[in-house]
């Protein structure tokens, strides 16, 4: 297994048109750094993230392979085992039509190999435009919105508005207003089969001092606290952010 690479493929294959289009994608290549090598970097890992981002501004001969080698890798790491996979702006790869065919099949099938499916949105708009609403209302059936203070909004026919991709989505003129007038951060609505309700995390400075985080300004504050203060950043941090962390010690 230790010579299955890219590169070890170049060096053995005889078409010269395969060994000229794979050189992209070798050792010293401009995706080498990616695609080649004789291990992934998440073998024995329970819990692996990646960040596309960048990625899926490098073009369609850059972003499919790689997109297709992260998809049939997860896929292969279905085994039985309870799985959870999180999709945070789906939409990003999934505006390719190359890869619209995954989410699809995904959403009807990861549950019967025991793994669920979290897909989240800053935009109902964006899941509008995958051209796969159909399969988002019927088979993703929790459905958590967040507050919205434009939820009320009209569009036209041609551009719709907030109001109407809630309504496409089941909600009434009562749930929207709901969401118009919730409090960010804190309140949000639930809805599935079982019922729907508008619920609170309860989280305090603490917590949201970590899981309240996600502009990239400060996470980069936070990157700098961690480089300056090494293990004992997270207790630096809160006192960066005016959190009395040892009330809460001693509890």
């Amino acid at each position: 297994r230790e010579t299955r690479s890219v590169r070890a493929f170049i060096n053995t294959i005889q078409d010269m048109n395969v060994r000229g289009a794979m050189m992209h994608y070798a050792d010293g290549g401009a995706m080498g750094h990616m695609l080649d090598g004789t291990a992934s970097t998440e073998e024995g890992s329970n819990f692996v993230v990646y960040e596309i981002e960048e990625l899926m501004k490098l073009g369609d001969q850059n972003v499919i392979p790689v997109l297709m080698c992260l998809f049939q890798r997860f896929e292969r790491s279905l085994t039985g085992q309870p799985a959870l996979l999180i999709l945070d702006e789906a939409w990003l790869p999934f505006s390719n039509p190359f890869f619209r065919e995954f989410l699809r099949k995904w959403l009807k099938q990861l549950r019967k190999q025991n793994c669920a499916a979290f897909i989240a949105t800053q935009s109902l708009s964006d899941a509008l435009r995958t051209g796969l609403l159909d399969v988002l209302i019927e088979q993703c059936a929790t459905k958590i919105f967040l507050p919205n203070n434009e939820a009320d909004s009209k569009g036209t026919k041609e551009h719709p508005g907030p109001h109407e991709f809630y309504t496409l989505f089941g909600l009434n003129e009562r749930e929207i207003q709901g969401l118009k007038n919730a409090e960010n951060k804190k309140q949000y609505y639930y809805k599935s089969d079982l019922g729907r309700r508008m619920f609170e995390l309860g989280l305090g400075p603490l917590a949201l001092s970590f899981v309240g985080v996600s502009d990239k300004d400060t996470l980069r504050e936070v990157k700098a606290c961690e480089d300056a203060h090494g293990d004992d950043w997270p207790l630096r941090w809160l006192e960066q952010r005016g959190v009395n962390y040892e009330k809460y010690l001693k509890k």
